[in-house]
């Protein structure tokens, strides 16, 4: 559902131009790639014509049996992402189309820069492609200090690159690291909570590091570095939103039961939606609206852009 509503609310990018005059463009990776059914589904988009750029070689995920037709199709032709030699292929066959582009779309968090850069290059609405704040919504660390920057509220956390660094670190805190007080051990560039781990002694840390960094994340990225963040108790809240040229509009405020359970660290129990005239509801949607700025997000859906323990 997430995925969907991100997609519904990206609409809001698209200016109203007949199909035989405009196209969207999908940015999709093999891992979620229902693009057709999208567009069997939602009547707007079936007035464009739809052009799918994915972003690497891949068999796509099943989806439901609702499709429709795809008026080209453009794969960057490697087994793994690279967003530079990618825009230097795709950009200019979206330019030579001869008919103008309504919007560029990405469906799945690895899709995101490559999105950001294409709309760059063909002159649509999106969002900081090089500069400060090129990688905020991509790279958790970024993230976080574009967050401080801003003085906004942030996890504690550090990035580490060598087991010496992060046994340094896990050794400094205080309260020590134990079964009581753990951290939480994330990859910089990952999706769906993938290589977000618990950590509770320097034992199962180093076993992570070694296991973690120099390999490469289901997406095909050199994992070089980890980020150490605080655990933080509490109740976890997602906040769905969109924006157009800066103007940010929630959607929904979710508080989320997210616990462990068959033998996953974090497992989706369900979703609450929140009172939007609560004022701790209120609170919660500033914040995110502050962060959505501190981090260059003026276009698009944010869905889980962030998460809130209270």
């Amino acid at each position: 559902m997430p995925h969907i509503l991100g997609l519904l609310c990206l609409l809001n990018l698209v200016d109203p131009l007949s199909a035989k005059d405009a196209a969207v463009v999908f940015v999709v990776d093999p891992e979620w790639d229902c693009v057709s059914s999208y567009v069997a589904n939602v009547p707007l988009l079936q007035e464009y014509k739809i052009i799918k750029v994915m972003t690497r070689l891949g068999n796509a995920s099943q989806c439901n049996s609702d499709y429709a037709d795809i008026y080209q199709n453009i794969t960057y032709n490697s087994l793994y992402p690279n967003d530079t030699l990618a825009l230097e292929e795709i950009c200019p066959k979206l330019m030579s189309l001869g008919f103008p582009i309504a919007a560029i779309i990405p469906t799945f968090d690895p899709a995101v820069f490559l999105t950001d850069r294409l709309a760059a290059c063909v002159g649509v609405r999106g969002n900081p492609s090089d500069g400060p704040l090129a990688k905020a919504r991509r790279d958790k660390w970024v993230t976080n200090g574009a967050v401080r920057k801003a003085g906004l509220r942030s996890v504690k956390e550090q990035i580490v690159s060598t087991w010496n660094e992060a046994k340094e670190y896990l050794e400094s805190l205080n309260p020590p690291l134990s079964q009581a007080n753990p951290v939480i051990f994330k990859i910089l560039e990952g999706s769906n909570s993938q290589g977000v781990q618990k950590v509770y002694s320097l034992k199962q840390a180093e076993e992570i590091f070694s296991r973690e960094v120099g390999t490469k994340s289901e997406f095909g990225e050199q994992i070089g570095s980890l980020l150490i963040q605080e655990f933080l108790k509490g109740k976890e809240y997602v906040i769905d939103s969109a924006s157009r040229d800066g103007v940010h509009k929630t959607v929904m405020v979710w508080n989320e039961d997210l616990r462990p359970g068959n033998g996953i660290e974090f497992l989706y129990f369900g979703f609450k939606a929140m009172d939007p005239e609560d004022q701790k509801t209120k609170v919660i949607i500033d914040y995110a609206n502050k962060v959505l700025d501190a981090t260059g997000l003026r276009n698009g859906a944010s869905t889980k852009y962030r998460l809130f323990r209270l």
